[in-house]
């Protein structure tokens, strides 16, 4: 009696350990959410040189069944210029109004993470800006019955962070040099002071009161 107990509780022990085991071994399959990516080309666009850059957006599906998209691009039109879109060879794409724009995967369902289109601007005024996404859905077809399809909201949705300089304009601070030159030249002193009045106010009045 005491033997089949002791046997029992072997058992128990050996289904425990067996049970933990398999679940501590077995890979852990997550299942990835849909989402869209931004990725600029360049992050700082110089108004002095080549003002155009791409933001290329890429899909991935998350495992989903899906087979287009749509979405809103924002920017602001006081830093940047929007200058339309380019779809992928392998997608479809058309745009209600100005960036707002619909893509559909040729041929079947998107399989994996990839470009679909490439938004193209140009740098317009010296600021900062962030090109972001919204309004964004995806369309799931039913894998029973492929003529249903839904929109899925996405969550994961990239941006692009574009700065834009202009390195033509040059700051104006060469003036130290210029003032000493002015206090010790006399006459010549003043001569350069006349030349630099239209670019440095702050030197030319005390250089002026001096002079008198």
């Amino acid at each position: 009696m005491m033997g089949g107990k002791k046997n029992l509780r072997i058992l128990r022990v050996a289904i425990f350990v067996t049970i933990f085991a398999c679940l501590s071994l077995s890979p852990i399959i997550a299942l990835a959410a849909p989402s869209i990516s931004l990725e600029a080309d360049r992050s700082t666009i110089d108004l002095g040189g080549n003002k155009n850059f791409q933001v290329k957006v890429n899909v991935d599906p998350g495992g989903e069944n899906v087979t287009g998209f749509r979405m809103d691009v924002n920017f602001s039109t006081e830093v940047l210029e929007y200058q339309g879109s380019q779809n992928a060879s392998d997608y479809f794409c058309f745009e209600e109004s100005l960036a707002k724009i619909n893509c559909a995967k040729k041929g079947g369902s998107i399989t994996s993470n990839g470009l679909a289109v490439t938004l193209n601007f140009k740098g317009r005024n010296v600021g900062v800006d962030t090109i972001t996404l919204s309004n964004v859905r995806m369309i799931q077809v039913d894998p029973i019955d492929t003529s249903k399809s839904k929109d899925i909201t996405i969550s994961a949705i990239g941006s692009a962070q574009i700065s834009v300089i202009d390195g033509s304009v040059q700051p104006v601070n060469q003036t130290s040099g210029q003032a000493s030159g002015q206090s010790s030249g006399g006459s010549s002193g003043q001569s350069s002071t006349s030349q630099n009045s239209h670019t440095s106010s702050i030197v030319a009045k005390p250089l002026a009161l001096f002079l008198k």
